[in-house]
């Protein structure tokens, strides 16, 4: 390994590589055109952790060494050099960087990745490069000419030997004559096969050859003309090649051409569009050389390759960054570019609407001058966040402020795209949430507004309710001893009128009682504190028994009591004194709204997934607009222009109780046609407990 030296000394005045400070467009066009012409660069500079390391290698040398770029930038020029040349050249480098005098054109070998050695021809000399002093190499692979010349010196010595010999034979002998004969034919042989074998090369090349005279005449077509215009090669001969140049690059190639011939051993790259055989102009890639003045050539030797294909692939490239950019440039949300420097070096028309500014008066300004200041913090926080993970992708939200002073809420989302040589910048994209923040802001003050009116009712509930408590045990504590007295008395008593007395006494009281217990259990049901008792329930038992409970009452009143009940019905998961509460609140509504003589029916059946009850009467039924307030706490109707008595709370006791248990109650009526109440239950629960039983 090469040993570390002085960091490279500054150069202030121009050097002989003053052109590599052109343009990058120069400078890429400068090395590949050395690259085809089979010359590689290496640039080797001075740091401070080693000599000579390379800081630039241009691919064509990376392709003659066998490397990768990323496996020779950084080391030192000294690991690739064979140990006996390493001395010599070091010591050459170092004169060259001290400004000594030394030999700019030499041979020197190098090794390939594989470890085999590469003869090189190469010129050093020196440039500034990044500021500071540098070495510059071009060189190219001579491995054929090392062939070449050790095939010539071979052949030279077995000539001299040939000489000698013949020579000493004609000394000797003329007998040996024949021999020397034999041995010409040999070499003659020999040269046959080199012609032949670089004819081949020719014939087989990729690229087609053409000799063109001064006219611009074609003398001479490769073979290979063949498969890459699908003409013969003769058959273009005696023609111009301008023949074949589309028109509107002709007067460039004429212009080109008629300034080569005027400097003998001048090169000239263009391309061109080319018109092959099959009618269509293909894109041509050439280089052409003036060899006019050479005796055995007498002509310009042009070298070209069909570029059709990559061309088509280079134009589809740029359709697809303009159908990228155009997808950009029209999207709702705003992207832009921040650069290494922090300056904004790319902006998205949609940049306008949301922050008032055209993207030329945003490029190249601070990429945080437009934060509000309260989030510049936060700003700058995210940005050290994608410095310090690359590969992140990191949202935030902050506001910015519009060209007109006022400030926008932004949503962004950011990745650190500084490494990638296509973007080298941050990516920001980011769109205006300002009315969708204020939304939620206004949402948000709803809800707290809705929050505070739920408690203020849920207090006055809850007042209701202890309210609603409170009276019913001042009106139980002294109704509770007056019940229990009317009852007593009424079984005391045996004469009338004051039997009857004590019995209205007694149904009074209770009928009080029982108002009471409605209003209270109402109310609980109201806010979620009516509790129920749940047990696997006989439904059959259960309707009949609240039927026999009412009977008495419908004879009484020569009405007719129905009950319409299957021979079985599944169990049901209710609590079974609310449930008969139900039943018992519409059955006496039935009593109370039929006439005498009229029918009142009770059934049940068990319907898909659930429990149907129902209580049909003849009376004198519901218009449909009472029907929509029937389960409404204190609705009443009237009979015959009669208010019946209660607070008209049963129902609505009714509604709450069948919710509890999970299911739903209605009404079907018709004014003069009767009514029917009914109501489900569900029966997943309880089949499923059943079961488990069973089992």
């Amino acid at each position: 390994m090469a040993s570390k030296s002085k960091v490279a000394r500054k150069v202030s005045g121009p050097t002989g590589a003053e052109p590599w400070k052109g343009s990058k467009e120069w400078h890429r066009a400068l090395v590949e055109t050395l690259g085809r012409a089979g010359y590689g660069i290496i640039v080797l500079q001075n740091t401070p952790e080693q000599e000579a390391t390379v800081v630039f290698v241009s691919d064509e040398a990376c392709k003659m060494a066998g490397y990768s770029p990323t496996e020779v930038l950084s080391k030192s020029v000294w690991d690739f050099f064979e140990s006996s040349e390493l001395a010599k050249m070091q010591e050459q480098y170092r004169q060259r960087q001290s400004g000594e005098q030394v030999p700019n054109y030499y041979e020197t070998t190098v090794l390939r990745k594989d470890g085999t050695p590469l003869p090189i021809e190469a010129s050093a000399s020196t440039m500034s490069y990044d500021g500071n002093i540098a070495t510059v190499l071009f060189f190219k692979d001579i491995t054929g000419q090392k062939e070449m010349q050790r095939e010539l010196d071979e052949y030279r010595r077995h000539l001299e030997e040939l000489v000698a010999k013949r020579t000493a034979e004609l000394r000797e002998t003329n007998e040996r004559l024949q021999h020397e004969i034999t041995e010409r034919k040999q070499i003659e042989l020999v040269l046959r096969e080199s012609e032949k074998y670089f004819r081949s090369l020719i014939e087989n090349s990729q690229e087609v050859i053409v000799v063109l005279n001064s006219d611009g005449t074609i003398r001479y077509q490769s073979p290979s003309a063949r498969h890459v215009t699908k003409y013969s090669p003769k058959v273009r001969q005696g023609s111009s090649i301008f023949e074949f140049v589309h028109p509107d690059d002709l007067p460039r190639l004429a212009r080109q051409f008629e300034e080569m011939k005027t400097s003998p051993g001048a090169t000239v790259h263009s391309e061109f569009r080319g018109l092959w055989k099959d009618g269509l102009w293909h894109y041509v890639e050439g280089s052409a050389r003036n060899l006019l003045h050479d005796p055995i050539v007498a002509g310009i030797i042009v070298n070209f390759r069909d570029i059709t294909e990559r061309k088509q692939a280079e134009e589809k490239l740029k359709n697809s960054e303009r159908y990228f950019r155009s997808l950009t440039q029209n999207a709702l949300d705003v992207t832009i570019v921040i650069g290494r420097n922090g300056m904004v070096k790319y902006a998205t028309s949609s940049v306008e609407p949301p922050r008032g500014y055209k993207p030329e008066e945003i490029i190249n300004t601070n990429g945080f001058s437009t934060v509000y200041p309260d989030d510049i913090p936060k700003a700058m926080n995210v940005y050290n966040e994608l410095m310090r993970n690359p590969a992140a992708l990191v949202r935030t939200e902050v506001r910015v402020l519009h060209k007109d002073g006022s400030r926008r809420v932004v949503e962004a989302v950011a990745r650190n795209l500084l490494d990638d040589p296509i973007v080298e910048g941050i990516i920001v994209s980011y769109r205006d949430v300002t009315e969708r923040r204020e939304a939620a802001e206004k949402l948000q003050q709803l809800y707290q507004q809705e929050k505070d009116l739920r408690q203020q009712l849920e207090m006055e509930m809850k007042r209701r309710v202890e309210f609603t408590r409170a009276l019913a045990h001042e009106l139980k504590t002294p109704l509770t001893p007056m019940v229990i007295s009317s009852q007593v008395l009424a079984s005391e008593l045996k004469e009338e009128p004051l039997l009857s007395l004590a019995r209205n006494l007694s149904r009074g009281a209770s009928s009080l009682s029982s108002r009471i217990d409605e209003l209270l259990d109402l109310a609980k049901g109201e806010i979620g504190m009516l509790q129920l008792k749940m047990e696997p329930s006989d439904i059959s038992h259960l309707l009949r028994e609240a039927a026999e409970y009412v009977s008495p009452v419908a004879l009484s009143r020569g009405q007719f009591l129905i009950i319409e009940l299957p021979d079985s019905l599944p169990l049901v998961e209710a609590d079974k004194v609310r449930l008969r509460q139900v039943v018992l609140n519409l059955l006496n509504n039935a009593l109370n709204y039929t006439p005498e003589g009229g029918r009142i029916t009770l059934r049940a059946a068990q319907k898909e997934a659930g429990l149907v009850v129902e209580v049909e009467d003849n009376g004198p039924g519901i218009a449909e607009e009472g029907q929509q307030h029937m389960f409404e706490p204190y609705r009443r109707m009237e009979v015959t222009g009669e208010r019946l008595s209660g607070l008209g709370l049963g129902l609505a006791l009714c509604k709450t109780l069948v919710g509890l248990h999970g299911g739903q109650i209605w009404v079907k009526s018709s004014v003069g046609k009767g009514s029917i109440f009914g109501f489900s239950l569900p029966l997943e629960t309880a089949n499923s407990e059943a079961s488990e039983e069973s089992r």
